[in-house]
């Protein structure tokens, strides 16, 4: 456990396979905890870790929880308003590379879909606005629509000083 408390993502996944394979009680507690870690690498391995061991979840936050270490976006869609604080930490994490910046616009279209089923205003004005200055384009277009969509009035003076100023022609369109 302090291996993956104290080491690299490198030494955090030997961890987590070595929790597996010895199944130790509170193994699962640990290997939860893993399924938010910032490495890819190191999520994929608590799930597969939690799979083996016949973990399932028993709440919304553990199924988001999982949905989202596993990227499973229509799987958080489903999980309903316990995935929206999670899903709101994604549009926090920082990267320009395809694969982060597609995180994150699935991220946002995860929240969209959850507002169409579940509307919560307050929650998801608060859970977007993130996405309304991130450094990707699509990231912020796709929560400009969703804002739109979702009717989220709060947004609105962000949306329209972006709609003036921004030169992206996929945020101005």
């Amino acid at each position: 456990e302090a291996a993956i408390r104290d080491g690299g993502w490198r030494v955090r996944t030997a961890a987590v396979q070595a929790l597996q394979r010895t199944g130790q009680p509170g193994a699962t507690e640990v290997l939860v905890q893993c399924l938010g870690d910032a490495f890819r690498v190191v999520r994929e391995a608590a799930v597969q870790a939690l799979q083996a061991l016949g973990w399932t979840p028993d709440s919304g936050v553990a199924a988001a929880m999982l949905a989202l270490a596993s990227e499973d976006w229509a799987g958080l869609s489903e999980v309903g308003p316990p995935a929206i604080d999670l899903l709101a930490r994604v549009l926090f994490e920082e990267g320009t590379d395809a694969i982060a910046v597609e995180r994150r616009e699935r991220a946002v279209e995860a929240l969209e879909s959850i507002g169409e089923k579940h509307p919560d205003p307050k929650r998801l004005t608060e859970a977007l606005r993130p996405a309304l200055s991130d450094p990707g384009g699509p990231v912020l277009a796709a929560a400009a629509r969703a804002a739109g969509r979702l009717g989220l009035t709060g947004l609105g003076p962000v949306l329209l000083a972006l709609a003036q100023t921004d030169p992206r022609e996929p945020v101005r369109v």
